[in-house]
């Protein structure tokens, strides 16, 4: 008997991963890390080979790059061995370059779909808590996340993602994909997070209309009945969100009221000390290690510029922004670059949700540098590349077949 089933463990492992991500937060961290540690082992005592295709090697370059320029500009504004503590967490972006190899042991196109199968229970389970959140602490929903902005942006992702158990055969996996989804959209409503609206409302649409072929049979009155329930649910849903729209369109639209609300004023103060900072040193930025000494100077105490992008800038400058945007694409351009095959619109769509969600919903908050917006992209970027079948247009690059 094996003491270890790779084939079984990659499943249950991507399993958990999308279906518990909104419930316990940090464990898809938790996961990688014990994950890509026992890859390394077990690639060391080859168990499996080390077999990287072009897809593959994509992400895992964007990632090594992305390291690479966050190292070096930390160290130029100033060394130390605290310092190298410090940046010990962004290493987890090399986990590519092994959970790569790891996955490709298993036929990797059934492991994309127990992902996405995975993903349809993520808002499913988390919504009792996000319920309880609301309902009994009168608090917006954090689910298992700690914090209502990751798990917004959890609940955007993986309910996107569930959207593709609706192209499945079976019937079973088509409602669970559509309660999924809908549950997800609930829990977004309950985060109030504005800045993700967007990417699930654009990302329906664009499921819709990519898929419309399959899509046509739930055009019938049985299936607007259900999507007008859904609707109403989510309205209710979305009543304590109205007054954050509210002053979100009247802050678009230069209503001076509007700057009584901190998450905007307080916003726009970082991004206008960002910008000044970054005018002083454009190229290598300040490093990582002085960002929060910088937002000190306006007496406040943030860990970063809630924008993604700014936060870059001023960390590691133009070189930053740069790799980190080569990152972001990183699966889209996999994808784009894949040959086709049954899976690849269902990948593609999965891999621009990726992208777009940590693209849109950096703009008004963190891109990387905490752990659950770190471990989730690397995970459903690692599964979205490993799915793409080895063959003569995604060769290997290391490796032998």
């Amino acid at each position: 008997m094996k003491l270890i089933d790779k084939d079984g463990n990659n499943r249950n492992v991507l399993f958990v991963v999308a279906a518990l991500a909104g419930l316990c937060g940090s464990i898809v961290t938790i996961l990688l890390a014990l994950s890509a540690i026992w890859a390394a082992m077990s690639l060391a005592v080859r168990r499996f080979p080390f077999r990287i295709a072009r897809s593959d090697l994509i992400l895992a370059g964007a990632a090594t790059l992305y390291v690479a320029v966050n190292l070096l500009t930390a160290f130029v504004n100033g060394p130390s061995w605290s310092l190298a503590l410090k940046l010990v967490p962004v290493l987890l972006f090399l986990s590519a370059w092994l959970m790569a190899p790891r996955l490709r042991v298993s036929n990797t196109l059934a492991l994309f779909d127990i992902f996405v199968l995975g993903s349809a229970f993520c808002a499913v389970l988390a919504l009792p808590a996000a319920l309880f959140e609301v309902l009994y602490w009168h608090e917006r929903a954090y689910g298992g996340a700690g914090n209502p902005l990751p798990f917004a942006m959890i609940c955007c992702l993986f309910g996107l993602t569930a959207l593709v158990n609706v192209l499945h055969e079976a019937k079973w996996r088509q409602r669970l994909g559509w309660l999924g989804f809908w549950a997800a959209v609930v829990c977004l409503m309950l985060s109030q997070s504005k800045g993700l609206l967007p990417v699930m409302v654009l990302g329906f649409v664009g499921f819709c209309a990519a898929f419309r072929s399959r899509l046509g049979h739930y055009v019938n009155r049985g299936g607007l009945i259900s999507a007008a329930i859904a609707v109403v649910v989510v309205a209710i849903a979305a009543i304590p969100f109205y007054p954050r729209l509210e002053i979100a369109a009247a802050f678009a639209s230069g209503d001076a009221g509007s700057a009584q609300d901190a998450s905007f004023s307080v916003r726009m103060t970082l991004w206008k000390h960002a910008l000044q900072l970054a005018e002083a040193r454009p190229l290598l930025g300040y490093g990582v290690q002085n960002r929060r000494d910088l937002i000190g100077q306006l007496g406040l105490e943030y860990t970063h510029f809630h924008n993604g992008y700014f936060t870059a800038l001023v960390d590691a400058g133009l070189l930053g922004v740069a790799s980190l945007v080569l990152l972001l694409v990183a699966p889209v351009v996999a994808c784009l670059l894949a040959p086709a095959d049954e899976w690849r619109s269902r990948r593609l769509f999965v891999a621009c949700v990726l992208t777009a969600t940590f693209a849109v919903g950096g703009l008004t908050n963190l891109i990387f540098w905490q752990d659950i917006y770190d471990s989730v992209f690397l995970w459903v970027g690692i599964v979205v590349v490993a799915s793409v079948p080895v063959s003569r247009g995604n060769p290997l690059v290391f490796g032998k077949e």
